[in-house]
Order: structure tokens, then C-alpha cells, then sequence
């Protein structure tokens, strides 16, 4: 899983999947994306993005990302449901549901819509972030007789 260190590893965190008896070889591609000083004269409707300090703080999260915002969303929406959060939002240091509070954290999940939770929330995009893709390559590995097991 990639993902900027100041994010949480949300719905746009990037993954690969290592598949077993494979080798697997990863490139790492980053990009940050800058803005020009044109843009921050712009206004925020017209950009369509902001800078961490056009927001108002995250409550559990220490830096702004649109990700830390949509998680601290679903998970105010989990207190509101059930008093506790799934054990995934361990960083808000809410009581992480037990297993009595099991029912009401899946009827919660059940019956979340989440465009509809989220669309509450103000989460803008950043203007400025990091962008991340992963190019891999992988080749079945070939046991051949000249690899001796030292457990046999």
C-alpha cells in the first residue's frame, strides 16, 4: 500500500497485490504537484482546491489531506451511530467497538451511504499533493534441481 506519510491509507491509497511463488519487481513513481503563483490568486470557488490553512483543522488528524477529512467523516459518522468506531480508525482515539456494539457497527455499515454521509462534509481537494503510481513486473520462480535444500 502507498501513500503520503501525512495521510491515512483510505479509499485512494495505491496497492499491489505480490502474488506467491512469483518475483515481483516494483518502480515507485513520485510527482509532487506544485501551483503556480497565478493560481493561489484565485479564489477558492474558482480553483476548485485549497491550501491546508483555507481549512479549518482536522479534530484527529495533524495535517489537512482530502483523505485525513473523509476519514475523520466517516468516523464522526461511526460516534453518531454506535458511540464507538471499527477498529481501522484506531488514530481517533474514540472507544473502538466491542463486541456488543458489533450489531450496531454493521447495521451502521450497512445502511451508510456513504456519498450521502461524505457530501455533509467540507473536504476539499489539495491544491498542491503527491502523486504516486507503481509499475511492476513479475516472473514465476523456477525451482531447479542445482537449489539444494539445507532443510532436507
Amino acid at each position: 500500500m502507498l501513500h503520503s506519510p501525512q495521510d491515512y491509507p483510505g479509499d485512494g491509497a495505491i496497492f499491489k497485490m505480490v502474488a506467491k511463488g512469483r518475483q515481483t519487481d516494483l518502480q515507485i513513481l513520485g510527482t509532487q504537484l506544485k501551483c503556480s503563483p497565478g493560481v493561489w490568486s484565485l479564489p477558492v470557488e474558482q480553483r476548485q482546491c485549497v491550501s491546508p490553512e483555507e481549512v479549518e483543522p482536522l479534530f484527529f488528524h495533524e495535517k489537512y489531506a482530502d483523505t485525513n477529512c473523509l476519514t475523520e467523516c466517516d468516523a464522526k459518522y461511526f460516534i453518531e451511530a454506535c458511540n464507538c468506531v471499527p477498529f481501522y480508525f484506531y488514530f481517533s482515539g474514540i472507544n473502538v467497538c466491542n463486541m456488543k456494539q458489533i450489531n450496531c457497527l454493521n447495521n451502521a455499515t450497512k445502511e451508510k451511504n456513504l456519498e450521502e454521509s461524505r457530501s455533509k462534509c467540507y473536504c476539499p481537494s489539495e491544491c498542491e499533493d503527491y502523486d504516486y503510481k507503481i509499475l511492476s513486473t513479475s516472473t514465476e520462480i523456477q525451482l531447479t534441481d542445482s537449489i539444494e535444500n539445507p532443510l532436507m
